[in-house]
């Protein structure tokens, strides 16, 4: 069978496939002579040295041999050429598609792909190939920070597609990659250029959506007060917004705080309220239908997992984990988490009471980092998450429920790509703190 004539088949067989119509007659699609050529000329025998060997197998079936990239910096909203050296030890089959997942500061760009520019699907791989893929497109013009990697891997195509499940190949063998939870290999890093052609934009997002958390060495009391010396030498975040990123109200004012030790994370909030309300009484209710603050955090070595925690004035809990975007539902979601959370609340009114008394409520958690997605260890300073903070407010003087968040992305609450950005700074300085004093030469 001559290699033009599986091209014409396969294709073929794909849109009569996704048509969804079995009697009507597939269109054909034909590769041209040149697509051709440049299948023959990527398909090998003899594997060509990369710049970066890898070795990095996954399951039984292919091996990333290694791979070639930018060595210097490059400026986001440029063009970017990525090779990928691909080793076929058995046929993986039909279902399966590269993904690759490029991430900077904050931003996550798409790179699933086909190899040779989707001429050469994983479903036509013969055992023995050996399969040179360059991948050319251009790098995010939002991409932030120093540098971005490339993180990859082979995921079932059709299983998301049809039921939006995440199977994929297994990391049988690293090599010189990294491997991390949800078979994604760390293989690649680029070092970017600042991004001046959207600085303005890219100062806004610091100011309003950033965050450094200081690490403490002894934890607070957690009491609700936030008068700590940690949490009074601990920056507040900007007020919160409407969703819209425009300002609220300075009646509904909300500020976080956050402090990082070796082993948990901190979360302080301060919520100005003239009504306080909330008839939930149980961990995992429908906290939100009435006052109520929301944490959603995703580590960056959770993969697309990520957990959402809220905290009403009667210093009642709900927490779940979503593997994907709003999936499982969020039933499903809370009953697969319950994290070893310290919380307390403190009022400056009283709860459920209409009697004028009511100023603000604010609220601390302690937050176990090892029983977050990913986390093994303590995160090292400069380490970052995605992250936002909501707060939902319900009064008697209104019919609706009015809502603020840390930094504004629409009203799907559930969304971090470009978000908020929380990083693990150094040891805070704390107020009033005595230092040690330095001892002299010569002295014991």
């Amino acid at each position: 069978m001559t290699l033009q004539f599986r091209g014409i088949l396969f294709l073929a067989m794909t849109v009569l496939l996704s048509s969804g119509v079995a009697c009507k007659k597939p269109k054909k699609i034909v590769l041209t002579k040149e697509q051709e050529k440049e299948i023959e000329a990527n398909v090998v025998k003899e594997a060509p040295k990369p710049q970066f060997p890898l070795n990095t197998q996954f399951g039984e079936s292919v091996r990333l041999i290694g791979m070639d990239g930018p060595q210097k910096a490059v400026q986001p909203g440029k063009k970017v050429t990525l090779v990928y050296y691909w080793e076929v030890l058995s046929p993986p089959g039909s279902s399966w598609k590269i993904f690759g997942h490029l991430e900077g500061t904050g931003k996550r760009q798409g790179l699933d792909h086909h190899p040779i520019r989707n001429l050469y699907p994983i479903g036509r791989w013969k055992k023995g190939d050996i399969i040179i893929d360059k991948q050319t497109f251009t790098l995010d013009k939002d991409m932030r920070g120093d540098k971005a990697t490339l993180y990859v891997g082979f995921f079932d195509e059709v299983a998301w597609s049809k039921e939006k499940k995440n199977v994929r190949l297994p990391i049988v063998a690293p090599g010189k990659a990294i491997a991390l939870k949800g078979d994604r290999a760390q293989v690649f890093t680029m070092k970017l250029k600042a991004n001046n052609s959207s600085r303005k934009s890219a100062k806004k997002v610091e100011q309003s959506a950033r965050y450094t958390i200081g690490k403490i060495s002894k934890s607070p009391v957690i009491d609700g007060k936030l008068d700590d010396p940690a949490w009074r030498s601990a920056a507040p975040t900007q007020n919160f917004v409407r969703t819209n990123g425009k300002r609220g109200t300075g009646s509904e004012a909300t500020t976080a705080k956050f402090l990082y030790d070796d082993t948990h994370l901190y979360l302080g909030v301060h919520v100005k309220d003239d009504d306080i309300q909330s008839p939930f009484t149980s961990r995992d209710q429908t906290l939100w239908k009435a006052d109520v603050v929301e944490f959603f955090v995703r580590t960056l070595k959770a993969d697309d997992q990520y957990v959402e925690i809220q905290i009403n004035p009667a210093n009642v809990l709900f927490d779940a984990q979503f593997n994907a975007h709003r999936n499982p539902a969020w039933e499903k979601a809370a009953a697969a988490l319950t994290l070893n959370i310290e919380s307390a609340v403190h009022l400056n009114g009283t709860l459920n009471e209409q009697d004028e008394k009511d100023k603000s409520w604010s609220a601390e958690l302690k937050i176990p980092l090892n029983e977050l997605p990913g986390i093994k260890e303590t995160p090292k300073e400069g380490e970052s998450w995605e992250a936002n903070l909501y707060r939902i407010d319900k009064s008697t003087k209104r019919k609706s429920l009015a809502y603020r968040t840390w930094t504004g992305v629409g009203n799907d609450f559930h969304k971090l790509r470009g978000a908020g950005v929380l990083t693990f700074g150094k040891s805070l300085s704390i107020r009033g703190e005595k230092k040690p004093a330095e001892k002299k030469e010569g002295q014991p």
